[in-house]
């Protein structure tokens, strides 16, 4: 039975019910200001009101000698240090991991990731910039030998969606390149979130994708 489940963290399952809450440097319930991204990043409920699993935090970085030349291209990991490129992002500190299963060794192609607004796919959310970068780096070391996306892209409705790569595999080691086939197939993203207007601000993500 193919499966679409998310991971947080190095392994944290996110279970149905949970959600991911975006929060300032100073941690649980600290707002982030407007313009500005994410410092610190948790697993809540919906309604943001229960402090759980703290996660990887990606933070979209837009000054200095990272933000790069054509689109921001630098990211901080964590909560303190003056950035690096998305290039140099190791897979297992991405914020998401997105795992499909299937039961039978399977392609998967044309997958998709977007933010929403919760009920209609074709509207981006309100109020908020949400921004997305596809991580391809299986080594631990933080060096430039990554190759998936090199700049944040601002995924706010269906038409803004970043591609993800063909059958990744198990760990996206994807040892047959776009031929691979597997059981498994991980991708990994980086996600920062950006207010526009004062106040709590939710919105919902989704990934679309093809299997043979």
């Amino acid at each position: 039975m193919p499966m679409l489940e998310v991971y947080v963290g190095e392994d944290q399952f996110l279970p149905a019910g949970a959600a991911l809450g975006f929060y300032g440097d100073d941690g649980w319930n600290d707002p982030i200001g407007l313009g500005e991204f994410n410092g610190r990043t948790f697993v809540t409920d919906p309604g943001g009101a229960t402090e759980n699993f703290e996660c990887n935090n990606c933070k979209l970085l837009t000054t200095g000698s990272w933000s790069g030349v054509g689109g921001a291209s630098g990211v901080v990991l964590g909560q303190v240090g003056s950035g690096l490129l998305l290039d140099q992002v190791p897979n297992y500190l991405a914020t998401l991991n997105v795992r499909f299963t299937h039961g039978q060794n399977c392609s998967v192609q044309n997958a998709v990731l977007f933010a929403y607004d919760g009920n209609n796919p074709d509207t981006g959310p309100s109020r908020r910039g949400v921004c997305s970068a596809e991580i391809l780096h299986t080594g631990e070391v933080q060096d430039n030998t990554g190759l998936g996306d090199d700049v944040w892209h601002r995924v706010n409705g269906r038409i803004n969606a970043i591609d993800l790569i063909d059958s990744p595999g198990t760990s996206g080691l994807r040892p047959d390149g776009p031929l691979t086939i597997d059981t498994r197939h991980d991708w990994y993203v980086a996600m920062s979130a950006s207010p526009t207007r004062p106040g709590d601000k939710s919105f919902a993500w989704m990934v679309e994708l093809e299997y043979a």
